[in-house]
């Protein structure tokens, strides 16, 4: 190979990203590595000698965790209060399973304590407690960090890989269809949110004639909202005090059954092309304090620029809205109204139609300097020594928190989803051949020392941490996408959630992951303290 190429760091860098994305879309009866194979690639070179500074991995990382945590942020929280619970007992049995699985093995194979207690965090996949056991083992025996590095290094590559297999393998297992199943979730959400249309009404019934809109409204025959009024050849916008003659088309918006029964009050169904000089809708993005978490009977500033409301959607969901609906940061609605006051209104909600895919980059940046900030606060610990949540930890809690609440200050906080997803995979092949290259380095060294007894014990530590999670979640009755994300994120293991990901089609993996995810990830920072001194101690 020519020598410019091995001096060439990046060029090696990307290489491996490549060739490992290239093998992992090899797939044999539907099991690939996916981006594991990166994973493995980096572990070869790094055999040879390839390295890459500790900060490009964490920068991976870092870039992975706060784009999953910005992408499911506004609807965490809701799905938090509801099973919260179920969430964080996935990681509490994933991480016991763990820890009992290390301190039987040790006693068992007669190893050495610091080395077993890296084994945890190789065989779970948890650089924050690596990070926390080495300060812990340095402080009280100098010098013996190494040998929890090394015990880290022999087991992450199997536990890296077991994952993303496992998390395959498990349909075929469980004799379960990750479709039929998603098609399922995906049917309970939409019962609660219909697809909307829209249809125009002539108005025939006389009982009508000089009566408002709002007086339509009042007979609450159906579900639907009244966005358009033609009249003579103009159009208006439908305001609740808006008197209604015979002839009037009205264009109205709600699921079709409803619509149907609304010809019964009106009048027949017609078809008139909308005009859209005067009148014009534009969807807006809700970021304004103004408008988050407020009724849309209490925003008056809607009649006073004559602006309905039409639709509001809500991940992927389209709601009819009432006076009642409470808007929330992050809802996409469908505004209609004259043309001259829209500017004035988009201006106040959020983010117009054509901005939805341009990154405010400012609040962006500066939720990862927080994130990375808060990261790095030291937590005391009563007895032992203080903790901190690391770069991916500060990015994970911040960039929940502004995604919820679509701001940072005055500042207002949007990243389109096409982003996301770029920044999201970006940042974990990164992290994947980071870890590779270090774990190659160490991989040869330590199993020549301790042999297969060691690989044994690794693989027999992350199999107990991914079989009692699995088991956990069917005893919780969860589809089959959920217990592939859940084991995933028990395991802080993104290589996992990728996998997961190429058999759904929606963002329930994402979802379930994120929402697992903070409990393991903090849980492995306390719990491995435990497990240190217990091995000390016995």
């Amino acid at each position: 190979m020519p020598s410019f190429i091995l001096i060439n760091t990046l060029l090696v860098f990307f290489s491996i990203i490549l060739l490992g994305t290239y093998i992992g879309k090899i797939s044999v009866k539907n099991i690939s590595l996916g981006s594991g194979a990166i994973f493995l690639v980096a572990l070869i070179f790094g055999h040879f000698g390839f390295t890459m500074p500790k900060e490009i991995r964490d920068l991976g990382l870092v870039l992975f965790v706060y784009a999953i945590s910005i992408q499911v942020g506004p609807h965490f929280f809701r799905v938090f209060k509801k099973d919260g619970w179920k969430f964080a007992t996935t990681a509490f049995v994933s991480i016991m399973a763990g820890i009992i699985a290390t301190v039987s093995l040790a006693f068992f194979f007669h190893l050495p304590d610091n080395l077993a207690i890296g084994m945890f965090s190789g065989a779970v996949t948890s650089t924050q407690s690596l990070a926390v056991a080495v300060d812990m083992v340095e402080k009280n025996q100098a010098g013996d960090g190494a040998i929890v590095t090394a015990g880290y290094g022999i087991a992450y590559p199997f536990s890296v890989i077991a994952t993303v297999l496992f998390v395959q393998l498990l349909p075929w297992l469980l004799r379960r269809k990750p479709r039929e199943e998603e098609e399922k979730w995906e049917e309970q959400q939409k019962s609660e949110h219909h697809e909307l249309s829209v249809r125009q009404f002539r108005l025939e019934n006389k009982t009508l004639f000089g009566k408002s809109i709002e007086d339509v409204r009042a007979y609450h025959i159906a579900s639907v909202n009244l966005s358009r009024i033609r009249r003579g050849g103009k159009e208006r916008v439908a305001i609740p005090g808006f008197l209604l003659e015979e002839g009037d088309v009205l264009t109205a918006v709600g699921e079709l059954e409803d619509l149907k029964k609304l010809a019964v009050i009106i009048g027949p169904e017609t078809k008139i092309p909308l005009l859209k000089k005067k009148v014009v809708s534009e969807d807006v993005e809700v970021t304004s304090r103004e408008f988050v978490n407020k009724k849309i009977g209490e925003l008056h500033v809607f009649y006073e620029h004559n602006i309905v409301v039409v639709r509001v959607i809500r991940q992927d969901f389209e709601i009819v809205p009432n006076s009642t609906t409470l808007l929330e940061a992050g809802d996409i609605v469908r505004l209609v109204g004259d043309h001259i006051e829209m500017d004035k209104m988009v201006k106040r909600i959020g983010v117009k139609n054509e901005k939805l895919n341009e990154t405010n980059m400012i609040p962006f940046l500066l939720g990862l300097v927080l994130g990375i900030g808060i990261g790095a606060i030291p937590i005391p610990m009563p007895g032992g020594a203080p903790i901190m949540l690391g770069s991916s930890g500060g990015a994970l809690l911040v960039g929940l928190f502004i995604s919820h609440r679509k701001r940072i200050g005055k500042m207002e906080m949007h990243v389109p989803i096409a982003a996301l997803n770029l920044i999201r995979d970006f940042g974990l092949m990164i992290f994947l051949a980071g870890v590779g290259l270090v774990a190659g380095g160490k991989f040869a060294e330590v199993f020549q020392q301790y042999g297969f007894p060691i690989l044994i014990a690794g693989a027999i530590i992350t199999l107990s941490s991914l079989v009692f999670s699995t088991i956990f979640l069917l005893i919780m009755k969860e589809n089959i996408l959920a217990i592939m994300s859940g084991v995933s994120a028990g395991m802080t293991q993104a290589a996992g959630l990728n996998a997961t990901k190429e058999r759904s089609k929606t963002d329930l993996p994402t979802l379930v992951y994120a929402s697992v995810y903070p409990f393991a990830m903090l849980g492995k920072v306390v719990f491995i303290q435990f497990l240190v001194y217990f091995l000390w101690r016995f």
